[in-house]
């Protein structure tokens, strides 16, 4: 965005920031949307010249697929921000059938800069002073030029740090500061920030001075940990290592960072000093799968609590590194089949450590008492949901969790002591941190998916898409008759089932209980009904919904306890439903409800003529034949994406290769167990993504089409 701008640049009467997205008029100061920022950026590049509109539009998404209405809906929003008039402009003009134009004064002011670093009577120590190559996408600058740049980065850097030996110490206002949020203290939200770059796993430094967070630069395979000072000024990446990075996480009394890097199937905890010339140092391995990370320090700095592998294959535990230990040790046993163990967070006074269980979309909240070691962990939220991110408040009399508990993900607040719960907003939150002062942070991510279709194996490309969604569209479930597709949309707000007529393009949302959840769609085999599951206050049931009537009924009898249910016919029933603490398949024969062996931790299921497949807790893609077999054949593992983009035929099983990189369907013959590439394909919404139609040539799958990320803050009263 602020290619060729210095740091500050004068338009009319404000003096706008470009790399921090601030505006400044006298007293008055207006922090900026990152698409704003960029829109500004790039009129000012060119002040009196006509900007098209789709240059606009590639500099401020970036992204493809982005119409005029929601540049306008933007120069709207920036023009408020400047305090124009489109009537009358004085900053921003309209050119019908052009563009937009800055017709205010610009002038460029020039940085301030370091003229010579080297000329310093004690030079800066570097920042970065692991002995590893810089990221493959940067050229690599000659010994003069790098020990330049680093002591430039260590000279911004340490002129802003105030303490004069560096050490992060615990805010001073955490015991003075209420620190109970509400809806109402949430609202004074504002950008922090915002980049071209996706953010997440966002942290404060004890002191509330400084802010940790991981990014993705546009185009990039791998995320780097950065640093930036609160107000945003000088934030500079801190690791160069190929990898992908997480959780970082400050070190109470030091100068010290840790996070997590993963590389080549292998996971390791580092501890990077900041300004020091000591090299980095690896603490621990930790679990390699990526919906299993998660650090914290206790406050005192002499604990550091991890996610390790667990005890079992594929499974992943809470552990706990004491300062000098060589090894963690493991305090979750990591075992069940009921996901993994993750986002582990200390409260306050050191006591408990409050971390999910569970697959990304199905987790609960748990609490581990440190004072009694052998007691299981407390569950403090049983009802399964997407948890992204969790922080205490610094009292400790809330837990602020990132979920999609209410309808949709957001912020809620979480009383451990009265078990109650208060919905915050932030629409779309994902990871979230709070500060010593009580002010918080989160990111912010808003996606646009919707259905495509595309013929395999067809000479060109033949993808399009079939949904015309700006919030996000998943969980395709083909008609039996393939003339109509279901689907859960949350264009309403809460997740909803549509159906749409693949013949004439018409589709109607399914008249149902507007106070429940409604995913994961699946027809019934003679297609005159759908099996739904609905997510309520007393938890997720399974349901069947009649077409023809628009009646919805909960299913009764021996799968009164069902969250799900699928069936290949008749005498081929399977239903999902809890056990013990996770959920396990059991296949209906009448009234009477028999457990399938191996089919514990199920996160996906689908059945096809006498055919079960289903993804458990271990990653692994398994199929039986309900009629003959005894047990079931691991044929792929899955994860990620891919973890739900496969789709059961009676005749052929279709899922995404080994490789991530090539994302090949393949299909499996389930009589002769042949395999054959059908070529590229990418879906890669949440839950069920996959349809292929009986001839398997054509495929329906979903597909996230843009994000927009965005580090937001709400300061402390």
């Amino acid at each position: 965005m602020s290619d060729n701008l210095p740091d500050t640049v004068r338009i009319g009467d404000w003096r706008f920031l470009p790399r921090r997205h601030v505006l400044h008029r006298d007293d008055e100061q207006r922090r900026l949307p990152r698409r704003l920022a960029l829109i500004l950026a790039e009129l000012a590049r060119t002040p009196g010249v006509t900007v098209e509109r789709g240059t606009l539009i590639e500099a401020a998404w970036q992204r493809r697929g982005v119409d005029e209405e929601a540049l306008s809906r933007a120069i709207a929003e920036l023009r408020q921000a400047l305090g124009d008039d489109a009537r009358e402009p004085r900053y921003i003009e309209t050119i019908p059938k052009g563009g937009y134009r800055l017709v205010a004064t610009v002038v460029l002011e020039p940085d301030a800069a370091v003229s010579n670093p080297e000329d310093a009577t004690s030079p800066p120590a570097p920042l970065n002073p692991s002995p590893v190559a810089p990221a493959a996408a940067a050229p690599r600058p000659s010994p003069t030029r790098a020990r330049r740049t680093t002591w430039l980065i260590v000279a911004a850097l340490l002129t802003l740090l105030t303490l004069g030996v560096g050490l992060w110490s615990r805010s001073e206002q955490a015991s003075k500061t209420p620190s109970s949020w509400t809806a109402a203290r949430l609202a004074r939200e504002h950008p922090f920030l915002s980049a071209a770059g996706a953010e997440r796993d966002p942290r404060f430094s004890p002191d509330d001075r400084w802010l940790a967070f991981v990014r993705r630069e546009p185009g990039a395979t791998g995320a780097h940990v950065w640093v930036a000072q609160r107000d945003g000024a000088a934030a500079r990446v801190i690791t160069t290592e190929d990898g992908h990075y997480a959780s970082p996480v400050f070190v109470p009394g030091s100068s010290d960072l840790t996070y997590e890097r993963r590389s080549d199937n292998r996971c390791e905890v580092w501890r990077q000093p900041l300004f020091s010339h000591d090299p980095p140092q690896r603490l621990a391995d930790c679990a390699a799968r990526a919906d299993a990370s998660g650090l914290d320090w206790s406050h005192d700095g002499n604990r550091l609590a991890l996610v390790v592998p667990g005890a079992t294959p594929n499974t992943t535990g809470i552990a706990m590194l004491e300062v000098g230990a060589k090894t963690p040790r493991l305090l979750t046993a990591g075992e069940g089949g009921d996901g993994p163990d993750a986002l582990p967070r200390f409260s306050p006074d050191g006591r408990y450590i409050a971390f999910v269980r569970g697959s990304v979309g199905e987790r609960r909240l748990l609490q581990l008492d440190l004072a009694a070691p052998t007691a299981e962990p407390h569950v403090l939220i049983a009802d399964r949901n997407r948890i992204d991110g969790l922080a205490f408040t610094p009292g400790g009399e809330q837990i602020v969790l990132a979920t999609d508990r209410h309808d949709y993900r957001a912020l809620i607040a979480f009383d451990p002591l009265g078990g109650t719960v208060q919905r915050l907003g932030g629409r779309g939150a994902e990871g979230v941190d709070i500060a010593g002062d009580g002010s918080l942070l989160y990111v912010q991510k808003l996606y646009i998916a919707n259905l495509w279709t595309t013929e395999l194996l067809a000479p060109v490309d033949t993808t399009r898409r079939l949904t015309q969604a700006t919030r996000y569209v998943s969980q395709p479930a083909l008609a039996p008759d393939e003339r109509q597709v279901a689907y859960v949309s949350t264009g309403e707000g809460r997740e909803t089932v549509w159906l749409r007529n693949l013949e004439d393009g018409t589709e109607r949302r399914l008249p149902l209980d507007p106070a429940l959840r409604w995913v994961r769609p699946a027809f019934t085999p003679d297609g005159t009904a759908l099996w739904l599951t609905g997510y309520g206050d007393d938890g997720a049931h399974a349901w069947q919904h009649a077409l023809g009537s628009g009646h919805t009924t909960r299913l009764d009898g021996a799968a009164a306890q069902a969250v799900a249910m699928r069936a290949g016919d008749d005498s081929h029933r399977v239903m999902a439903r809890p056990q013990g603490t996770h959920f396990a398949l059991f296949r209906l024969r009448g009234e009477t409800a028999q457990a399938i062996t191996g089919a514990e931790a199920i996160d996906e299921f689908q059945v096809a003529g006498h055919w079960l497949a289903f993804v458990a807790g271990d990653d692994a893609l398994q199929l039986l034949d309900l009629d003959h077999d005894d047990a079931a054949h691991p044929i792929a593992q899955v994860s990620g994406d891919r973890r739900y983009a496969w789709h059961l035929r009676d005749d052929a099983l279709y899922f995404l290769g080994a490789d991530p990189d090539t994302s090949l369907l393949q299909r499996l013959n389930l009589d002769d167990r042949t395999l054959n590439s059908l070529g590229r394909l990418a879906p890669n919404t949440t839950g069920p993504s996959l349809q292929i139609t009986r001839d398997g040539r054509r495929a329906i799958f979903g597909r996230v089409e843009r994000v927009d990320v965005d580090l937001m803050m709400a300061d402390a009263p």
